[in-house]
């Protein structure tokens, strides 16, 4: 329950994390307020930033294996 509940408050901060990105992005980058640019921008960092959290659970699952399994 315990690691839900840690699953849940790391997903939320790294959506407010893309969210955040992406703004910056758009502003400072690009200079731009076009929604399409946004949606692929968007799309782009929150692939990029969840495929990092998963390979980061993969590793850390191969050097700590649990041993209720």
């Amino acid at each position: 329950m315990r690691n839900k509940i840690i699953d849940f408050i790391v997903d939320v901060l790294l959506f407010v994390g893309v969210f955040r990105a992406t703004d910056a992005a758009l502003v400072n980058v690009f200079q731009s307020e076009s929604i399409w640019l946004r949606i692929g921008l968007y799309i782009i960092f929150y692939a990029v930033i969840f495929g990092m959290k998963r390979g980061v659970v993969i590793l850390w699952n191969r050097l700590h294996p649990r041993k209720d399994r």
